[in-house]
């Protein structure tokens, strides 16, 4: 069996087995870095080391394709389209974010998002706004949201548990301009039925015009939590 037609059958598979989110990020991760043109029994450590070593440049991208391909490769093992797995035993080491946005850096990034506009730069504001993930968000459903909160059900959740979170009215003005007749409240341009997935090239021309220290999406829900942290302290004291 080639590796193509395997990953195939895994990607097929996974549709039915994991969440919805978690088989978007293997066929992303799968289709994008892996690409063999041999069969599977002719795949070599040599050659999975190879792919995963391109990948050094972006530390978190890197891991989340190990962890794809290993998956994919100790599925085909059980399935019996192979013996032994071909993945070498691979660990990385990446030292953890603190960046939290000082109140100029924050204001900056959502002065630009009003004028970058929708779909990337309302999802930027709702980041800013609610403190949650980018998949949270940029899989946000209206039917998801009642009585000024989101209500995320337990199959989208990370933990997989029902996740409620209150809106604040400027959140709540944010999604109710959105037009649309999707119940993606931020659906792909080629299809209704898949979130925006274009947040790299969004990015990239997002941040030519914020003069700030280089930082992530992610960086925007910590800055929300510390936040969170400092108005509770305010608060008990």
């Amino acid at each position: 069996m080639t590796f193509g037609a395997a990953r195939a059958k895994f990607l097929e598979d996974s549709q039915t087995r994991t969440r919805p989110r978690t088989a978007g990020e293997y066929t992303r991760l799968l289709n994008k870095h892996f690409s063999f043109g041999k069969n599977l029994s002719e795949l070599s450590r040599q050659d999975i080391a190879e792919v995963i070593d391109g990948l050094k440049d972006r530390p978190s991208e890197q891991k989340h394709a190990y962890v794809a391909v290993r998956t994919m490769l100790n599925w085909c093992v059980k399935r019996g389209y192979l013996d032994v797995s071909p993945v070498p035993p691979m660990t990385f080491k990446s030292k953890p974010r603190e960046r939290v946005l000082s109140d100029e850096e924050l204001a900056a990034v959502w002065h630009r998002a009003e004028g970058f506009g929708y779909p990337y730069g309302r999802i930027v504001q709702l980041l800013i706004l609610t403190g949650q993930r980018k998949g949270e968000i940029v899989g946000l459903r209206r039917s998801w949201i009642e009585n000024g909160r989101i209500v995320y059900p337990s199959a989208f959740v990370k933990n997989e548990r029902t996740h409620t979170i209150p809106l604040g009215s400027q959140a709540i003005e944010l999604i109710e301009a959105q037009s649309g007749e999707t119940d993606l409240l931020f659906p792909s341009r080629f299809d209704e039925e898949k979130p925006f997935n274009g947040f790299s090239k969004c990015k990239k021309a997002f941040d030519q015009e914020v003069e700030i220290q280089p930082y992530t999406l992610h960086d925007l829900r910590r800055t929300f939590a510390a936040r969170f942290l400092v108005i509770r302290s305010r608060c008990e004291t």
